[in-house]
């Protein structure tokens, strides 16, 4: 038991900051993505391959993860409901009434500060700025939940899932091809703002759906049949297939059958990917101390911004290298460790 729980907490901390390593990489990718609102150098190609390998299967594998450790036959629902507002909600609204002021604060200074370079820096300007795009933001789009989009997945899935005792395999698959059949785009595309995106809502619910019958399938330590070598090679071809698909969509030229080879290469690459991580963390031999596993789930929540902050300093001050990236990450994680150990023994 011990050795399982051993394997999981390694599978959450990892993969998480995993997450927070493809907040650090996404403004120096040559693809303009379109979620942040700058690009800084430097723009390598090395840089989208890391994060599309990333984000090929971490968040399918955060999302199988929830349905695998939140099974149950069958909880009553009051007591569900307030293991979710303790376990999701509160902390996800104690986190965004900061984060997101935070996003809108670092959008202001870069549109009024950066971009112009004023003669007087107004900090009552950069405050208004702020607040006009959060308006026009929620007039337009409506709330932002920017990164906690999973969280109200996450809510949806456990509610859901709670209606039946057992979800047999044929209803997983049903959902994750029933998500990728109404998908239109080439990846499956995460709401920003607090909206239903269903293809994603579907595509997520199968994963979800996937580790809670794992779960009620008895597969303790993630045993596939396939061993750690095996799947690691599915998963690079097909996420090689899925990746060269891709950026022929992205620059409007015609593949042969894209309509199916991108869909069944993006599942598999992310089930594969899940399988090899999975393996990979049982075999590691390190142990993650109770104080990181704990504050895992908090280093997600207000990372991003932390991010931004550290990605404009040094857009401001001219740097450029592969170097700025990997100090973002250690710089952005490494400052909320500290700021949670301080308030660990604060307490």
């Amino acid at each position: 038991m011990k050795k399982q729980l051993h394997s999981i907490n390694r599978m959450k901390v990892t993969a998480n900051y995993m997450r927070c390593m493809i907040h650090c990489l996404v403004p120096y990718m040559v693809y303009n993505h379109g979620m942040w609102f700058f690009q800084a150098e430097p723009r390598l190609k090395g840089i989208d391959i890391l994060v599309l390998v990333l984000h090929s299967f971490v968040m399918e594998l955060f999302i199988l993860l929830s349905g695998y450790l939140t099974y149950s036959s069958f909880t009553p629902w009051k007591q569900l409901l307030t293991n979710q507002w303790m376990r999701i909600i509160k902390p996800c609204l104690k986190a965004s009434l900061l984060t997101i002021p935070l996003l809108y604060l670092s959008k202001s200074v870069y549109t009024e500060y950066l971009l112009s370079h004023p003669s007087i820096f107004s900090i009552n300007h950069i405050f208004k700025t702020a607040v006009h795009l959060l308006y026009t933001d929620v007039k337009e789009h409506g709330l932002p939940i920017a990164h906690y989009w999973y969280l109200l997945h996450l809510l949806i899935y456990v509610l859901a899932a709670n209606l039946f005792k057992k979800w047999p395999l044929f209803v997983v698959v049903a959902f994750l091809i029933l998500g990728l059949a109404i998908n239109k785009d080439g990846v499956i595309r995460n709401p920003v703002y607090l909206e239903i995106k269903w293809p994603a809502m579907f595509y997520y619910f199968g994963f979800f759906l996937l580790g809670r019958w794992l779960k009620q399938e008895d597969y303790q330590h993630f045993n596939f049949k396939l061993n750690t070598v095996s799947c690691m090679i599915i998963f690079l071809i097909h996420l090689a297939l899925f990746g060269i698909y891709l950026e022929a969509l992205q620059s409007s030229k015609n593949l042969p059958y894209a309509s199916l080879i991108l869909p069944y290469s993006l599942v598999i690459s992310a089930l594969s990917g899940c399988a090899w991580f999975a393996q990979w963390m049982q075999q590691a031999k390190w142990k993650p101390s109770k104080f990181i596993t704990n504050i895992n789930f908090k280093i997600y929540l207000y990372h991003l911004p932390v991010a931004i902050i550290f990605q404009l300093f040094f857009l401001e001050m001219g740097a450029t290298g592969l170097w700025v990236p990997l100090l973002v990450f250690l710089l952005s994680t490494g400052v909320l460790l500290a700021f949670f150990k301080v308030r660990e023994r604060l307490k």
